[in-house]
């Protein structure tokens, strides 16, 4: 009696040889989707260079080889959706399209649709890189420009835009530029003690920056707090003698 439940050999060999055939196609679709998926995503950087040649010449030139680009980079996605990169790449041109739609109705719903579809990209990258300061602040830039083109979603983005900003400050809180960018944010929404509280706090790591003393000598001195802001803008003319701004301050009142 023949074994393999009764299907005669000659269907045996041929139901073995389709499970090896479809067993070595999905091999070779796993092994080949990264490196096709790298080559899609090189080919959309190409198109974005190209674009932003363009943009400084023919800025309405520029939109067609974006849109390229953003086909390249969703390829790149669909074969490979655990690259961070890939979602970076195609929020980012998601935003260069977004800016660049014309001021008319259905441009209005078309560029809204590209935030959304921007912020769900790069909210993905910054799932799939958690740990990166980088896409933490670049996810909270773009959530602050959403807020700014779209005054509609300001009640989300603007929170959640100071939330990232913190949390890619805790992340890495030795950057002195994430503590300023915290700071212009929280100004923006009218959080003055707020943002002071960041550059002081900025201060403390990096007692010696420029760009932190300057902005901190600002701020002190638009909350009436003289004596700090005089004292700050020492300390700056110390580390930065030519400092215009330092210098000006010294004929004012923080000097009185």
């Amino acid at each position: 009696m023949e074994s393999g439940g009764g299907i005669p050999p000659p269907q045996r060999t041929a139901v073995v040889m389709g499970v090896v055939a479809a067993a070595s196609a999905t091999l070779a679709l796993v092994v080949t989707s990264p490196y096709r998926a790298e080559g899609q995503f090189a080919t959309g950087l190409r198109w974005r260079t190209t674009s932003a040649s363009l943009a400084t010449r023919d800025p309405g030139a520029a939109r067609q080889p974006l849109l390229r680009a953003r086909q390249q980079f969703l390829g790149a996605r669909r074969l490979n959706p655990l690259e961070a990169g890939y979602a970076l790449a195609l929020a980012r041109t998601d935003v260069s399209l977004a800016t660049s739609e014309v001021r008319n109705a259905d441009g209005r719903a078309r560029r809204r649709a590209l935030w959304e579809e921007a912020v769900r990209m790069f909210t993905r990258a910054a799932e799939l890189n958690a740990g990166s300061a980088s896409t933490l602040n670049e996810h909270a830039a773009l959530l602050a420009a959403v807020e700014m083109n779209e005054p509609s979603t300001r009640e989300f983005a603007g929170p959640k835009a100071v939330a990232l900003r913190q949390r890619g400050l805790e992340s890495n809180p030795w950057l002195p530029a994430s503590y300023l960018e915290l700071a212009l944010l929280l100004e923006s929404r009218q959080e003055a003690v707020g943002a002071r509280a960041v550059l002081e706090h900025g201060l403390r790591r990096a007692p010696g920056h420029p760009d932190l003393l300057r902005a901190a000598a600002r701020a002190a001195g638009r909350a009436g707090d003289l004596s700090r802001a005089g004292e700050l803008w020492i300390r700056l003319r110390t580390v930065a003698p030519g400092d215009p701004e330092a210098i000006q301050a010294a004929k004012g009142p923080a000097f009185g």
